[in-house]
Formats: structure tokens, C-alpha cells, sequence
């Protein structure tokens, strides 16, 4: 199997990229609860950032499969972060809270809708 050679087309894309997240009943799409960023995937992973209510917080953004997931808040003693927003490619958003959870584990405590911006 003979690879490729990179081309200027294969580039990472510096773009920052952008969604805005409403409430499922917001049909109007009338009130932003969230915004996201993200900056160029270098090895399935970027800088980026969510913001709530005017609040900023840094995060880590990984690509997993076809999802886009940003890992935020404090990291724990055991070096894992309390709060995790997945978008999927249908624009649903799911948000985490791991922070109470003794496993590791949660379900998604709430759901989104998110545009591209």
C-alpha cells in the first residue's frame, strides 16, 4: 500500500470554528445558551473553549467517531474532567457532569440543539 504525499490540501485547517447551542424548545432558535470553539484538530485533539451564561471555560476538544466532545472544568485527583458537552453531527448537543459520579460514569443531564455559527 503506497501512502500519499502530504499536499498544501492536507493542511490542518487554522480556522476557529464555532456553534451556538439553544434549548430544545427554542424553535426560534431566540436565546443562545451556549457557545462553542474549537481550534484546528491536530491529532483528533484542539484548544477550545465553552461558554455559559457568560462564563468562559477552556477546554479540551477531541474528536471521537464522528462526534465532537469538549472536556471542561477543574481536573479531579485522578485527572479527569468534571463536565464533558458532545455534539453529534445532527447538531444535537449532550452535556455531562461527571463530577458527582463515583465511576466515572453519567448520562447526559441535558440536550441541546446546536448551529454551526
Amino acid at each position: 500500500m503506497q501512502l500519499e504525499t502530504p499536499t498544501e490540501s492536507m493542511e490542518p485547517d487554522v480556522e476557529i470554528k464555532t456553534w451556538t447551542c439553544y434549548a430544545l424548545s427554542d424553535f426560534r432558535k431566540k436565546t443562545p445558551l451556549i457557545s462553542l470553539t474549537s481550534g484546528a484538530l491536530v491529532k483528533n485533539f484542539a484548544l477550545g473553549g465553552v461558554k455559559v451564561f457568560g462564563a468562559s471555560n477552556l477546554a479540551w476538544v477531541q474528536s471521537k467517531g464522528l462526534n465532537l466532545r469538549w472536556n471542561f472544568g477543574d481536573l479531579d485527583d485522578a485527572l479527569a474532567y468534571p463536565y464533558a458537552f458532545v455534539l453529534k453531527p445532527d447538531g444535537t448537543g449532550l452535556y455531562y457532569d461527571f463530577s458527582a459520579s463515583d465511576d466515572g460514569r453519567a448520562k447526559p443531564s441535558q440536550l441541546f440543539r446546536c448551529l454551526r455559527s
